[in-house]
Parts: C-alpha cells; sequence; structure tokens
C-alpha cells in the first residue's frame, strides 16, 4: 500500500521554500528526491565535491534509505544544505586550528560498504586524529552514525590506525589514502546490508524467471530456524531458489536449486559470501564441490559486487555460461562435467536465454513509477 503526503523543502543557500507531493514515502528516499528537484530545475546540479545533504530535525538523513524508514511522512519540513558549506567551510570543520601551526594535507578516505570515495581536507595532521576524521564525516553526512558495538575502524596500507594518536605520528602523509571499515562486520555496514536487500527487492520479485523466491536471513542460525529479519539492514544470510535447467550427471538433469549465500562473516565484502547448494541432489558442475555444493567463485567476486549480482553470477555458473571456452580453472571440481559439456553442448550455454534485470538503486529511480508530484516554489 503507497502512503503519501507533502514535505516542505528549505534550500538555506537560495532562500526558497518547496512544497512536494511525495506518493509513496515506502519507497522514496532523500536521494530521489533531490534527484527530482534537479531534473525539474528546482535546484541547481551539485558538484562531486559538495553535493547535498538533507537534514531533518536536527540530523542528516541517509539518502538511500526510505522516508518512512527515517520516521518521515506527510508534512515533513527538510532543510538542504551543501556538504562543504553548511557543513563546515571547505570541508575542514573540527579539524580548522591556527593557521601558523597548521600542516595542511589531503587525504582520500574510501569507504569500503558503500563503494564511496571522498577527498578530504585536513588543517594539519600533527594534531588532527583518526577519531576526529570519522567524528567529522559522520556529522557532515558522509558516514552513517558509528553504532557503540560496531565502531569504525580507520585503516592506512594493511594497519589499523590507533584513533587517538595524530597522522603525522602514525606515518600518514598528505596524499595518504585510508580506508573505514566497521569493526564486528568487517566492511558490511547496515549501509551496505540495506543497499544489498534493497537490490534483490527490486531485481527478484516472487515468480521472477531464474530467481523464483528468496529469503533473508540475520544469521545462520536465524536461517536454520527459518526466521526471517524484518530489518533489511540486518540481513546477511540469503536462500535463493534457482529455476534453471542444469546437468547432475551424463545427461541428466535438474531445475530447482537452493542456495544459501552467506555474508555474515566478518571480512564481508573484502571477502566473497559464502555459497552453498543444499538438499540432496547438487550440480555436476566444475565450480561446485560435490562433497557439500560449495561454490568456488573463482574470480567473480568484487568488494563493490552486490549480493544480487552474486546470483546472477551463479545462475550463469549454473548455466554453463561461462563467456569464453572455459581452461582449466573450470575443471577445478568434476573436470568430467567439462568435458561432457564441451561435447554435447559444444561450449554454448545450456539453454539459451536472458537472466533477470539486477535494478540498482540508482537504476530504481528510472524505472519506478513516479514517487513525486509538481513542485510548487516561494521565496522568503
Amino acid at each position: 500500500m503507497s502512503v503519501g503526503g507533502t514535505v516542505t523543502i528549505q534550500h538555506s543557500e537560495l532562500g526558497v521554500t518547496h512544497q512536494v507531493p511525495v506518493l509513496d514515502f515506502e519507497r522514496a528516499t532523500p536521494a530521489q528526491l533531490l534527484s527530482y528537484l534537479q531534473r525539474q530545475g528546482v535546484l541547481p546540479q551539485d558538484r562531486p565535491e559538495r553535493p547535498y545533504l538533507v537534514i531533518a530535525d536536527s540530523r542528516t538523513l541517509a539518502t538511500g534509505e526510505p522516508f518512512a524508514r527515517q520516521g518521515l511522512g506527510d508534512g515533513a519540513v527538510l532543510t538542504v544544505i551543501t556538504r562543504g558549506m553548511g557543513a563546515g567551510e571547505d570541508g575542514r570543520m573540527a579539524l580548522v586550528h591556527e593557521p601558523e601551526r597548521a600542516a595542511p594535507a589531503t587525504l582520500t578516505v574510501q569507504h569500503a560498504e558503500s563503494g564511496t570515495c571522498d577527498q578530504v581536507p585536513v588543517s594539519d595532521l600533527g594534531r588532527a586524529t583518526p577519531r576526529a576524521l570519522m567524528q567529522f564525516l559522520v556529522t557532515a553526512g558522509v558516514l552513517p552514525a558509528e553504532r557503540a558495538d560496531r565502531p569504525y575502524l580507520v585503516l592506512g596500507g594493511d594497519r589499523t590506525l590507533a584513533p587517538d594518536e595524530p597522522f603525522t605520528n602514525q606515518g600518514v602523509a598528505d596524499g595518504a589514502v585510508l580506508t573505514v571499515i566497521t569493526r564486528g562486520l568487517g566492511a558490511a555496514t547496515d549501509a551496505r546490508r540495506f543497499r544489498d536487500h534493497a537490490t534483490m527487492v527490486a531485481s527478484f520479485p516472487p515468480g521472477q524467471p531464474g530467481v523464483e523466491r528468496w529469503t533473508a536471513y540475520r544469521s545462520v542460525a536465524s536461517a536454520e530456524s527459518r526466521r526471517p529479519t524484518t530489518d533489511p539492514a540486518l540481513a546477511a544470510v540469503y536462500d535463493v531458489t534457482l529455476r534453471l535447467r542444469s546437468p547432475t550427471g551424463p545427461d541428466r538433469y535438474h531445475d530447482e536449486w537452493t542456495v544459501r549465500i552467506d555474508a555474515s562473516h566478518d571480512v564481508f565484502p573484502h571477502k566473497e559470501p559464502n555459497a552453498h547448494f543444499r538438499g540432496r541432489i547438487r550440480p555436476w558442475n566444475p565450480h561446485v564441490r560435490p562433497t557439500d555444493g560449495w561454490v568456488c567463485p573463482g574470480t567473480l567476486w568484487l568488494p563493490t559486487k552486490l549480493i544480487a549480482f552474486y546470483v546472477l553470477d551463479i545462475l550463469r555458473l549454473l548455466n554453463f555460461d561461462f563467456g569464453v571456452t572455459p581452461a582449466k580453472q573450470d575443471g577445478h571440481f568434476q573436470p568430467e562435467a567439462v568435458e561432457w559439456w564441451r561435447d554435447r553442448h559444444r561450449g554454448a550455454p545450456i539453454t539459451p536465454r536472458a537472466y533477470p534485470t539486477v535494478l540498482t538503486p540508482e537504476l530504481q529511480d528510472l524505472v519506478a513509477p513516479p514517487m513525486f508530484g509538481p513542485v510548487t516554489t516561494s521565496r522568503g
């Protein structure tokens, strides 16, 4: 059921107020609203180094989460500011201090779970610390607020930086590249898990060809006890039912498979999720270990890859759709399956077919039904 209403948008730098009808608070996100207002010419195009922030009730909204999930609905008043101006001129904010003592620098901060990369000017590496940098990025809306049980870790190269030790004392210099991950979840924060879940919802509705159904769980234990999670930001394990003809032996086929994708380990997404085919019947496939159904991902996984794309990869493996004639790597398990496939199917996919389309949050905005109505603008 769609729940709509009207929000008030205050753009402090332009001195204008907009009334915007929102057709569905359960689907609409701040990022989609900003994109809509820019396409309508209501807001100027933001710059990559100074994107817009949306503030409500003295808090910066998560741009990719629906308004309803952030407690906002009809009558909400939102303020739009530009990061780097309203959030602290030139991005220095709390890191600014006496110019005569400053050792200015620019750091590159990679946030692995969200896939973002920010250039952050720092006024003095001799005084600024990793903890101060994290506090600034959270306040500016670049990073989600950290939870007490899942604090951020800042990595410089292959080592974890001391949070309260100045950067200079830890050998961090101008131009350094830092990586932010979350302790206890590797790099898989709530934002990454929410993005994975949202993409699964959009890409694989019930009855989708190839992907018949799926269920998300918080952990393997909850999956074993069949207790699905109701919080997308905590979804870490997926049981996915695939419908695709694939061999179980020479000229023997099966067409329904259940694969469990477990992304609950502490180093996800730096390391691929563990994927296993479940059930008594397992694929006869060079990428599937026959003893336990474990899926060997080969070189398929990247930290920025969403789980929905990994589901698509597994479908292609089931279909022997390797893109090119496989070499030794495709005979890792059950090499006789490769020889049979080359002879029986002449190196072509078993079932010529179109795979499901994976819809990332960005693509959803282009293909989903409209979520906003005509904008009414006033000045003052």
